[in-house]
């Protein structure tokens, strides 16, 4: 019976996963289409036009082989531990771990936020850039950008040594490996303001970027935190149904009655 309840919570909790990705991905595309973001200013953009693209080839392709083998190389490490059993003894005790996945949530959810309004911003405007900074302008910085994002991938690795059979947080660590991969090209290449105005800002897989897509970068980067905040969601409520399970199961201490006089 606890089996079929399992079952059944697991495939809502997909149903509702993927119905908010489908939803926010047709969201994004439209945007992309209707609010394709551009500098306020006329002048601006006659200037980006004139910069235009340059060929991937100047782009520091290099730099997203030596960031993509970073990251394999740092997930293998994690498998590893996580497979062999031998990372059990440096996860957070269990209580600390719920408690960094519940603080890993709210922060991300957040980070989120911040991604909705810039998104929101550009559809009020008609994709003015320049009036779409979201609300914390001055920590819109590719450092900032890159440190979070490696935050992320490597608490989702951590909390894999505790939570090991959770496919939500493998999911969000998957996807939070990949989203870094972008995060340390594009703050690469900022370092190069040549490059970074000739299609570098664009990163890799959005429209402009090295590999091109249908997504510019605030669309594209709204998606990626996205298919982080909801799985970990649901990795959280994995976890907090699993911790009321076991309290449901766990033995009730008996009490002795005391004798009467």
């Amino acid at each position: 019976m606890a089996a079929m309840v399992t079952g059944r919570l697991h495939r809502r909790r997909l149903a509702w996963v993927a119905g908010v990705l489908l939803v926010a991905t047709a969201a994004m595309l439209w945007m992309a289409a209707h609010r394709a973001p551009h500098p306020g200013s006329p002048v601006a953009a006659h200037l980006a036009a004139l910069r235009g693209l340059w060929p991937a080839s100047l782009r520091r392709p290099a730099v997203v082989v030596a960031a993509l083998a970073l990251v394999v190389a740092v997930d293998a490490v994690f498998v590893v531990l996580i497979a062999t059993g031998r990372g059990r003894r440096l996860a957070l005790p269990a209580r600390a771990s719920l408690g960094a996945l519940a603080a890993l949530v709210i922060l991300q959810g957040l980070h989120q936020t911040e991604h909705l309004v810039q998104v929101t911003q550009l559809l009020v405007t008609g994709g003015n850039a320049d009036l779409s900074q979201g609300v914390l302008t001055r920590l819109n910085q590719e450092l900032v950008h890159l440190v979070w994002t490696s935050a992320v991938w490597i608490g989702c690795a951590a909390l894999l040594l505790r939570y090991r059979h959770n496919r939500w947080l493998w999911v969000a660590f998957a996807i939070a490996g990949i989203h870094d991969v972008e995060h340390i090209y594009l703050y690469t290449v900022s370092l190069d303001p040549a490059v970074a105005l000739h299609g570098g800002v664009n990163g890799i897989l959005a429209t402009g970027g090295l590999l091109g897509g249908p997504l510019q970068r605030p669309y594209l980067h709204f998606l990626y935190n996205l298919l982080e905040f909801v799985p970990l969601v649901a990795a959280l409520l994995d976890e907090l149904a699993a911790r009321t399970r076991g309290a449901q199961r766990a033995p009730r201490p008996l009490r002795m009655r005391s004798a009467s006089a």
